[in-house]
């Protein structure tokens, strides 16, 4: 049986995990495993991951974010191998290439070795043994972006919100990823906009990222949907990456 890894990424809060809510509330994906870095991080660190306040900034240092990123993954794999999830859904940023994108890539990889380890020494077991089918686990990512004007609204809405818990309580936090962020190399991804927060809008991108998830897209459509988008999402970092020399956040 084929495993999918389905992870919502982009900056902080570009929408992601009302995206991931909307589609994981789909009748097609019942039953899927959730695994959110959040929450991960909530479970190690409790307190610590949560915005000081006063700051822009949680108490984690830079290297625990990095290990927040790979028990994340572990997760990820754990729930392929150990739990047998045929579906996975995950909310990471995946910021950099070299801590977060690439390594999900090697664990996706590294999941797959096992599984079909363990299906070989399953069939082995048989006299004569049984002819096997190689599992593959597939790795699926939707990236979303917006505009950094609407960021900045949605972070000055939720602050009139009792009731919100998001670590991304400050615009300068939306800065300072844009700052660290690099687009993907190592996997093909679906480009997606989030800026339009009208219904419309919100219905068209839900549809369109399950028939992604879903492998209706083609890789041909998939490389002409994002070469639509990428200018516009080249400028909004631009000009997030502006925002933030403008308000002194310097690059790490």
């Amino acid at each position: 049986m084929d495993r999918y890894v389905n992870v919502i990424s982009g900056l902080p809060r570009t929408g992601k995990t009302t995206l991931l809510e909307n589609i994981t509330g789909k009748p097609e994906y019942k039953g899927a495993v959730i695994v959110r870095m959040d929450e991960v991080g909530n479970l190690l660190w409790r307190e610590r991951q949560a915005v000081r306040k006063g700051s822009t900034d949680t108490e984690l240092t830079p290297t625990e974010k990095v290990y927040r990123n790979e028990a994340t993954r572990n997760e990820i794999k754990k729930q392929l191998i150990v739990k047998n999830a045929g579906i996975v859904f995950s909310e990471m940023p995946l910021l950099t290439r070299q801590y977060h994108q690439r390594p999900l890539v090697e664990i996706v990889s590294s999941a797959e070795w096992y599984i079909q380890g363990i299906e070989k020494d399953i069939a082995n077991r048989n006299s004569p043994p049984s002819p096997v089918n190689p599992s593959r686990v597939h790795l699926n990512v939707v990236l979303l972006y917006a505009s950094p004007d609407i960021v900045r609204e949605r972070v000055e809405k939720d602050k009139e919100n009792p009731r919100s818990k998001s670590d991304a309580g400050h615009i300068n936090i939306f800065l300072d990823a844009a700052l660290k962020f690099e687009f993907p190399d190592c996997y093909p991804y679906l480009l997606v906009d989030t800026t339009d927060e009208s219904l419309g809008a919100d219905q068209q991108r839900i549809e369109e990222v399950i028939a992604f998830l879903m492998g209706s897209i083609s890789p041909q459509e998939l490389a002409s949907l994002n070469f639509e988008r990428m200018p516009e999402a080249v400028a909004d970092l631009e000009e997030a990456r502006r925002q933030a020399e403008i308000a002194g956040i310097k690059r790490l």
